[in-house]
């Protein structure tokens, strides 16, 4: 998987969306939904069902991985681990250092 390219396409769209709708995040979610599909990623078929209650992970994709920006703007892939999975799901996956943000 492209990290990076993941990255960017939800924090340039996250950020774009939620300007110009004064700070509106469904609409930005749905908004970066669209775009990855656009760019070749595919969200979760429930990922808008499983990310209205958290305001700070932005999409979930159908591997498992989720998107996730913190309070302070910083962006992070991880990996959601299927219950009886090995990987507990709790390390973030290396997406590049914060300067390449």
């Amino acid at each position: 998987m492209d990290t990076d390219a993941l990255l960017a396409v939800c924090r340039t769209t996250y950020r774009r969306v939620t300007a110009e709708t004064d700070g509106n995040i469904p609409a930005a979610k749905e908004a970066v939904r669209f775009e990855l599909r656009r760019a070749g990623f595919e969200p979760a078929p429930d990922d808008q069902e499983r990310t209205a209650d958290f305001s700070t992970v932005i999409v979930i994709l159908a591997d498992g991985h989720y998107v996730q920006r913190d309070a302070f703007d910083r962006w992070y892939v991880h990996l959601y681990a299927a219950p009886g999975t090995p990987d507990e799901g709790d390390e973030p996956i290396p997406a590049g250092e914060a300067e390449d943000w």
